[in-house]
Order: structure tokens, then C-alpha cells, then sequence
């Protein structure tokens, strides 16, 4: 991670991915409908499914294929200008390098994107007081 400001920061090169059915799912929550419209970029969407993902403690399995580019690195410090996300990972898994933390964040945040998308296609709307609730998984 190189440092800037004394916070450590992914790769500049860094990328961030999602698979081809979470690409679409990205889509439609940025869309929304005339009544819930809440994001206005995908790299909004990604960081709260990326905290959704590790409050709840769920990532998708190694074996699903993240191959869709959504946005790079500078794009993602618009909605996490110091790194946190990064930070955290690397404190919570020192064990892993810049990309074993790129790999794991678009893990989780693909798990949280599931769990948005189905509140979303649900209720048509997704309850945010509900998703401050969530719990890690056993």
C-alpha cells in the first residue's frame, strides 16, 4: 500500500470489480424507480455494499469470477477520501499484500450488493434503519 498522509492507500492502479450479474444489479440500484433513487454513482453503491459486506461478515466464495470493471482507484477515494476501508482490511487480515486487500474488499462488497439488491427488488425501496441493524453471520 503506498502511503499518503501517513494513511495507508491501495494501489494506484488499484481496480475494482464485480461479476457480470453485479454489474446489472449496480445498474438498477443507481436507476432506482421515480420513489427511490439514493445513489447517484456506483462507487456510492459500492462503498455502503462494501460496509454491508463486512459488518454482516459475508464475502462470495473464492470460485465466482469478478471480471466486470466498475471503477478505479481515484474514483473509489471519492467516497472514502482516507483509506478506511483499506486500513481496516489490512488490520483485520495483515497476512495479506495490496491485492489480496483489492480481491477481499470486492469480495465483501459483492456480498453486500446481493443483500442491497434484494432488499431493493423486495420492497422496491431498501430501509437504511434496517441495514444498521445487521449482524455478523455465525
Amino acid at each position: 500500500m503506498s502511503n499518503k498522509g501517513g494513511l495507508a492507500y491501495l494501489d494506484e492502479g488499484a481496480r475494482f470489480y464485480t461479476t457480470s450479474e453485479g454489474r446489472q444489479m449496480y445498474r438498477e440500484l443507481k436507476e432506482g424507480n421515480e420513489k427511490f433513487q439514493p445513489f447517484e454513482t456506483h462507487s456510492q453503491i459500492y462503498v455502503l455494499a462494501l460496509a454491508i459486506g463486512i459488518l454482516s461478515n459475508d464475502k462470495v466464495d473464492v470460485k465466482e469470477k469478478l471480471d466486470e470493471t466498475l471503477f478505479v482507484y481515484p474514483v473509489y477515494l471519492n467516497q472514502d477520501e482516507y483509506g478506511v476501508f483499506p486500513l481496516m482490511l489490512k488490520s483485520m487480515h495483515p497476512e495479506l499484500d495490496n491485492a489480496g486487500i483489492e480481491d477481499i474488499m470486492n469480495r465483501y462488497a459483492e456480498a453486500g450488493l446481493r443483500y442491497l439488491y434484494k432488499k431493493y427488488k423486495d420492497n422496491q425501496t431498501i430501509d437504511f434503519q434496517e441495514v444498521l441493524k445487521l449482524r455478523p453471520k455465525q
